[in-house]
C-alpha cells in the first residue's frame, strides 16, 4: 500500500507536469520565444537541431561549437532527433524541462523519507514543485533541470549508501558521473 504523503506528491508532481505541458504545447509560440526562453536557451536549441541534422555540434551550420553542457546537449540532440519541426523541438525542450523539474519533486520527497516522517517529509517536494517562481527558471531549454534532478537522486543514492556502506557504488558513481558530464 502507498504511503498517502507520497500519492500526494506524485500527484502534484503529474498535475504541474500537465499544466507545464498544456503551456508548453499550447502556448502562441511568440510567448515561448519571448518570454520562457532565455538567450543562453537558443545556444543549446540551435547546435542540438544542427547535430540532429548534419552531425555536428555547430550553431552557424559551419563552425564547431563549444563550451555547453555535454549531457544536456546529447539529451536536446537525441530530442531534436525525433522532434518533426524546430516548433515541436522548442516546445518539447520546455515540456522535458518540467519534466525533469517534476521528477525532481518526487525525488525530493524520497530524499526526505529518510529524515523525516508523517506528513513533513511532504513539505520540500512541495514547496519546490508548487512553486511557479521555481518553475519559471526550471522550464527555459536549459540544463538546470535535469542537474537539478541529477543532484537530489545523487544524494538519496550517498544516503542509502552512508546506511549500507556495503553495497556497491556503481550507481552513485554513474550519476555523479552523468552530473560531471
Amino acid at each position: 500500500r502507498r504511503d498517502p504523503c507520497e500519492a500526494a506528491v506524485i500527484f502534484l508532481a503529474a498535475a504541474v507536469f500537465l499544466a507545464v505541458a498544456a503551456y508548453a504545447f499550447g502556448s502562441d509560440i511568440r510567448e515561448l520565444a519571448a518570454n520562457r526562453l532565455q538567450d543562453d536557451s537558443y545556444y543549446y536549441l540551435r547546435p542540438a537541431w544542427n547535430f540532429s541534422r548534419s552531425g555536428i555540434f555547430t550553431f552557424d551550420g559551419e563552425h564547431p561549437t563549444y563550451g555547453f553542457q555535454p549531457l544536456w546537449m546529447i539529451v536536446l540532440a537525441v530530442l531534436a532527433r525525433v522532434s518533426p519541426d524546430k516548433l515541436f523541438f522548442l516546445r518539447a525542450s520546455v515540456a522535458l524541462g518540467g519534466l525533469f523539474f517534476c521528477l525532481t519533486g518526487v525525488a525530493l520527497y524520497r530524499l526526505a523519507r529518510g529524515w523525516l516522517t508523517g506528513w513533513w517529509v511532504a513539505i520540500a517536494p512541495v514547496l519546490w514543485t508548487a512553486n511557479y517562481s521555481l518553475i519559471a527558471i526550471y522550464i527555459t531549454g536549459k540544463e538546470n533541470a535535469l542537474f537539478a534532478f541529477l543532484l537530489v537522486v545523487a544524494c538519496i543514492l550517498v544516503r542509502r549508501r552512508m546506511s549500507s556502506p556495503s553495497r556497491g557504488a556503481w550507481k552513485e558513481g554513474a550519476v555523479l558521473g552523468l552530473m560531471v558530464l
